[in-house]
């Protein structure tokens, strides 16, 4: 499910991947590399503020994910820029 979840958000598919990474999470709540891929999906969508929660919770399940740092860095970036647009 989590291959098909990053296959689609490859695709660009961004809500369908949501869908599959959430499925992903239904069966495992804690792990940190799918909430930090539902995160970035979100962060594509420029959806900053629920991107920003995710790679959050990711940090907090396992703060050594160095993709998840840059990415929250990038995406409180982002949604500072966007939101003054």
């Amino acid at each position: 499910m989590y291959n098909f979840a990053t296959t689609l958000r490859k695709m660009k598919e961004y809500d369908e991947a949501r869908s599959w990474y959430e499925r992903c999470l239904s069966l495992s709540p804690q792990r940190a590399t799918t909430l930090a891929a539902l995160g970035f999906t979100l962060h594509l969508s420029r959806k900053f503020d629920e991107a920003i929660s995710y790679y959050h919770r990711a940090l907090g399940v396992n703060p050594n994910l160095s993709f998840c740092t840059e990415m929250l860095t990038l995406a409180l970036e982002d949604h500072l820029l966007f939101e003054k647009c």
